[in-house]
């Protein structure tokens, strides 16, 4: 497998009389991505393809500090890509001409999550944190956009939905 990626970020911090914020954006680039099972075997191409890295990601962040408070906010974006092995009549619910008929190619569409979460540090080292991904409860980008009988991709989607945590760590002083 050989891959070339590019990432590049641009944040801002500065401080006000509500504590510190830092917006960060993330563009996150395959230029290229394929598979080559012996030299010289004809090379696969899978970028931006259900079985491939996706061709591009954006990442937006939003992060706030103030005393012992911190929040930080994440916006992911990831494009729509080809599904090019949906299946066949066989794992996937539909009606078919014959048994194994070989599906077409689905565009899966993109997918906006946001995540979130806050956290209060104590004086005695305890630190409580709380949190939640997929908050606005966003579903999988298109239907049978995974092969089988899943009806998603979980390399992309969480079949969990919308996850919420509460986290509590404490750190003994030296």
């Amino acid at each position: 497998k050989v891959s070339e990626y590019l990432e590049t970020s641009v944040e801002y911090s500065f401080a006000t009389n509500f504590g510190r914020f830092t917006p960060r954006l993330t563009y996150s680039r395959f230029l290229d991505e394929y598979f080559q099972l012996t030299e010289v075997a004809e090379p696969t191409n899978r970028l931006g393809t259900q079985h491939g890295s996706d061709r591009y990601r954006l990442t937006g962040q939003l992060t706030w500090q103030w005393q012992r408070l911190a929040a930080d906010l994440f916006v992911y974006y990831t494009p729509g890509y080809t599904n090019d092995r949906p299946g066949s009549c066989n794992n996937v619910v539909g009606r078919c001409l014959t048994s194994f008929q070989q599906l077409p190619a689905i565009e899966a569409t993109s997918l906006t999550t946001v995540d979130g979460s806050a956290s209060y540090w104590f004086d005695n080292g305890l630190r409580l944190r709380a949190g939640g991904r997929n908050l606005f409860k966003r579903e999988s980008p298109s239907p049978w956009s995974f092969s089988g009988i899943l009806g998603y991709d979980p390399t992309r989607w969480d079949a969990r939905s919308r996850v919420l945590y509460l986290e509590v760590t404490w750190a003994m002083g030296n």
